[in-house]
């Protein structure tokens, strides 16, 4: 689970929110699925706590952001962390 915070980001917006799990069975990624989004106030503060299950193989995850009216536009992507196990 993860924990996403915006602030002072578009305000009134939704983001998509991706987890995206890395390791050598998997490919490059696993970057097809939605696990959620998170909504702005009017101020471009939101919050919202994701989840998916660690697929056979992975050993890191990315998140990544993507305002819904202007993806590639209004977008950020974290670093990739270790799962621990």
């Amino acid at each position: 689970m993860t924990t996403v915070v915006l602030q002072g980001a578009a305000p009134n917006a939704t983001y998509t929110i991706r987890l995206i799990q890395l390791g050598s069975s998997l490919g490059t990624s696993d970057c097809q699925g939605v696990a959620g989004t998170v909504t702005t106030d009017e101020f471009g503060n939101g919050e919202a706590n994701v989840q998916e299950n660690v697929l056979p193989g992975a050993t890191h995850v990315f998140v990544d952001l993507n305002n819904t009216a202007d993806p590639n536009g209004d977008f950020f992507t974290t670093e990739p962390v270790s799962l621990s196990r």
